[in-house]
């Protein structure tokens, strides 16, 4: 069974960046009302689940960062700054070639699992 080692959220809910490592046995997630306790729970439902629909369903308007967007939607909104969202989920070691490389924004090599929605350049007209 895997063990999650280590969460990053950029851009995702509440969070602009956010990164927390866990310890392998137990962890508690404590804080007011709001300080984004069940954000972290569902960022990582959505990525374990790897479920496009359960993304749909939660609506990708309520997954960004609700000041980023807004920092968009004030500038010139131009492609090159539409936000971009990522939760990484970064796993124990243990060498699922399935599970392992490093497409993490840390840039190293382990198991992991993440989710990312940003602009496809293949989708703008030229």
């Amino acid at each position: 069974m895997a063990v999650i080692k280590k969460i990053k959220l950029h851009n995702f809910k509440r969070f602009q960046n956010f990164s927390v490592e866990l310890d392998d046995k137990i962890n508690l997630l404590i804080g007011d009302n709001e300080s984004g306790k069940s954000s972290i729970l569902s960022a990582i439902d959505i990525v374990l689940s790897g479920s496009r629909t359960k993304v749909e369903t939660v609506g990708l308007d309520s997954l960004f960062n609700a000041e980023v967007v807004q920092k968009f939607l004030t500038s010139d909104r131009k492609l090159e700054n539409l936000p971009h969202l990522f939760v990484e989920l970064y796993l124990d070691e243990q060498d699922n070639v399935d599970l392992n490389g490093k497409n993490n924004s840390d840039g190293i090599v382990c198991d992991g699992l993440r989710l990312v929605c940003e602009p496809d350049d293949i989708l703008v007209e030229k």
